[in-house]
């Protein structure tokens, strides 16, 4: 398995850093839906096996979950942190369109008597109508296809072949829970640090990516770079920081900012990340790539960075990961674990995903 950075170890940039070649050129070229879905654009069978539901989590082998364990080092002045990379969920969050999480009691609890039995028992229970598409949530592979196939050549037929609850095949049923490894790509940090005002917009005060901005491959070559990040590997988690977490919430006047007009990758870096076989590509924002699409799409193109990731390459896709407080401790290296929803058939997974590190700068205390 090519582990897809050709790393020039003495090609610099004008300033000193490290610069990543790839054999083939990557740009944004859109691709032929006609010839994904006929076969001729040879976007399957996968890379691992015309029967594969698993995708790219394939890639974290027990030896893959080991190199993440070992990131953990045996200081006892240095304790590890963990931090939950989930946002928070609450009846009126924005979302994309129609999608909404509602909760309430089903069964309140008793304000006074009668309570159950001798030992007086008191209980309550909630109820919901939402989706696992909200939040922070990882989508799986039966979420996006293009025209009529998903990922593996799996059909909408097959899909809806089942009783009607979700996807017959590559639903949520065969992800099991996993531990990798994690890198930050700290993209506003990086824009922060050399005062890059074009890339920088703000909201109550407080610095984050301009809306629409396009990450580029440059700005991931340089976050890698900040960060000290020698290399993505296959099965690695690569999560990516705009500062959108600081719009999260259920202000309904941000919805349209927060939704529709978020910085993210195109093509270009979605097809550059793609070569290096992660496991999830994911950001803060809720989508992971720029919306609208650049000119000459804007309008044209919708999510076709989902499509080419999930479809083509089986790379699941992270959205709304809160990286502020790995950012704050200057954790670009982590170790990555996730428990998603066993629910047979869904198309993603909304568990608050969670790292593992020894903070590099003595912020927050130890939960």
């Amino acid at each position: 398995m090519n582990k897809a950075i050709i790393s020039a170890s003495a090609l610099l940039l004008s300033c000193v850093s490290t610069t990543y070649v790839s054999a083939q050129p990557f740009d944004d070229e859109p691709f032929d839906p006609i010839a994904v879905e006929d076969g001729s654009a040879g976007w399957f069978p996968s890379i691992y096996g015309p029967n594969d539901q698993l995708g790219a989590l394939n890639e974290i082998t027990p030896q893959k979950t080991l190199e993440a364990l070992r990131l953990i080092k045996n200081n006892r002045n240095k304790p590890p942190k963990t931090y939950n990379l989930g946002e928070i969920m609450e009846p009126g969050i924005n979302a994309f369109g129609s999608r909404v999480y509602d909760q309430v009691y089903s069964s309140p609890p008793n304000l006074a008597p009668p309570y159950t039995g001798d030992n007086h028992l008191n209980g309550t229970e909630e109820s919901l109508n939402s989706t696992y598409q909200i939040a922070t949530q990882v989508d799986g592979l039966p979420h996006i296809g293009v025209r009529s196939v998903f990922y593996n050549g799996f059909t909408a037929q097959n899909l809806i072949d089942g009783d009607g609850s979700g996807a017959d095949v590559i639903g949520q049923e065969f992800v099991d829970p996993f531990i990798t490894r994690g890198v930050l790509l700290d993209v506003l940090g990086v824009k922060i640090a050399n005062n890059e005002t074009a890339a920088l917009g703000e909201f109550d005060g407080t610095t984050i990516l301009a809306n629409s901005y396009r990450i580029t491959v440059e700005d991931l070559q340089e976050a890698m770079d900040f960060g000290d990040i020698d290399e993505i590997r296959p099965g690695d988690v690569v999560v990516i920081r705009t500062g959108w977490s600081y719009l999260y919430g259920t202000d309904p006047s941000l919805k349209n900012r927060y939704t529709y007009e978020e910085p993210g990758i195109y093509l270009r870096e979605a097809r550059w990340l793609a070569q290096f076989r992660p496991a999830i590509i994911a950001s803060d924002a809720p989508a992971l790539e720029v919306l609208p699409a650049p000119a000459p799409w804007s309008g044209l193109q919708w999510f076709p960075v989902h499509q080419l990731l999930l479809v083509k390459h089986g790379i699941r896709i992270g959205e709304a990961f809160n990286s502020e407080e790995l950012a704050a401790d200057e954790v670009y290296e982590f170790v990555f674990f996730y428990t998603p929803q066993r629910a047979k058939g869904a198309t993603a997974s909304n568990t608050a995903p969670a790292a593992l590190a020894q903070p590099n700068f003595n912020g927050p205390a130890n939960h």
